[in-house]
C-alpha cells in the first residue's frame, strides 16, 4: 500500500509474496510504502529426539516429527518461493517453537564444548561526582575477548525458585547464562539475581537469521562477538561492579583533591611578594 505524508491511498504493492508481516519504507518522492516482508515461521523440528531443519526432512507429515516447545505433530513445507518451514498439524501454532529450538541448540552446544566468550565489561566511578574537563576513573573486570573453559555444565537445573538456561561451574564458582530470542531477563529475574549476587551474562539472538545453523550459533558464544540482536552477550549482573565502582569513585576523588592541591601550591610559589612600604593605606 502507497502512502504520502497527507496519508493518501494510491495502490496496493507485495514486494516480497508473504502476507505474514510489514515493513515502513521511504521511498522517492518524500512517500512511504507498507512493505510486506517474510513471515515468521519455524524452521524447527525434533525428529527422534534430535532437532532437525525443515528441509532435511521428508515432507509433510512423513517428517515424523514433533514441536520443540509443545510436543504437537509437525508437518514440514518446502515450497519453491519460500524457506522450508514446520506448521503444527490440525492446530494453531503455539508460537513457542522457534525460540525454544534456538534455546535446545544454544544449551547443547555450551554443554559439548564447555566454552564461553565473555562480555566485556568495564567498570566507570560515579558519574554524579565527575568534574568537567577530567575524565573518570575506569577498570576492566572482564578484558575484551576473555574465552573461559568450564569444568562443568547444567541446564535448567533450579536454583530457589529460578531455573536460569545454564549453569556454567569453574572452580566451585557459578555463572547463570541466559539465551534471549524474544524475551530479555525480567525485572524479577533481575532483583533475584542481584539480591543473590549471582554473576549473569545474557546473549542476545532476538534480531538473528531466522535459519540459523549450529556453527553460527557456535560462534556467537564461544568464537567472535557479534552485533547486538546477533548473539552479542551482556552482563546482566557482576558480584564486583558495586565495590570496584566505590573504590574507583574514592579513588577519583583522591586523585582531584591531590590535583587540587598541586595547584594551590604552584600558585603560592608563584605568586609575587608584596614590600609592605608599597601597599597602599586606604585607612
Amino acid at each position: 500500500m502507497l502512502l504520502s505524508r497527507k496519508f493518501k491511498l494510491a495502490r496496493v504493492i507485495n514486494v516480497n509474496r508473504d502476507p505474514n508481516s510489514f515493513d515502513l519504507v521511504r521511498i522517492p518522492g518524500d512517500l512511504y510504502v507498507i512493505r510486506r516482508r517474510p513471515g515468521m515461521k519455524n524452521p524447527y523440528g525434533l525428529h527422534n529426539g534430535e532437532l532437525v531443519t525443515a528441509d532435511t526432512v521428508s515432507r509433510g507429515l512423513d517428517c515424523n516429527c514433533v514441536c520443540p516447545a509443545c510436543g504437537h505433530r509437525l508437518q514440514s513445507h518446502q515450497g519453491d518461493l519460500k524457506r522450508p518451514y514446520f506448521s503444527h498439524y490440525r492446530g494453531s501454532d503455539c508460537g513457542a517453537g522457534y525460540e525454544t529450538a534456538i534455546h535446545l541448540m544454544a544449551k547443547d552446544i555450551l554443554a559439548e564444548h564447555k566454552r564461553l566468550l565473555l562480555p566485556e565489561l568495564q567498570v566507570f566511578s560515579d558519574a554524579n561526582v565527575v568534574v568537567e574537563g577530567r575524565y573518570t576513573e575506569r577498570e576492566h573486570l572482564v578484558k575484551p575477548w576473555t574465552r573461559l573453559n568450564f569444568d562443568t555444565v547444567q541446564l535448567e537445573t533450579r536454583v530457589d525458585s529460578f531455573i536460569p538456561d545454564v549453569i556454567m561451574t569453574k572452580d566451585a564458582r557459578r555463572l547463570m547464562v541466559e539465551i534471549r530470542v524474544t524475551h530479555a531477563v525480567d525485572k524479577k529475574k533481575l532483583d533475584w539475581v542481584i539480591e543473590n549476587d549471582h554473576p549473569m551474562v545474557e546473549y542476545d539472538f532476538s534480531r538473528f537469521p531466522r535459519v540459523v545453523d549450529r556453527r553460527e550459533l557456535k560462534s556467537a558464544l564461544i568464537d567472535t562477538y557479534k552485533k547486538r540482536g546477533m548473539g552479542r552477550g551482556k552482563w546482566i549482573h557482576h558480584p564486583k561492579i558495586e565495590e570496584t565502582k566505590s573504590k574507583l569513585t574514592k579513588q577519583y576523588l583522591r586523585n582531584l583533591e591531590e590535583e587540587r592541591q598541586a595547584t594551590l601550591d604552584a600558585l603560592r610559589k608563584t605568586r609575587v611578594p608584596v614590600d609592605p612600604q608599597q601597599r597602599l593605606d586606604f585607612g
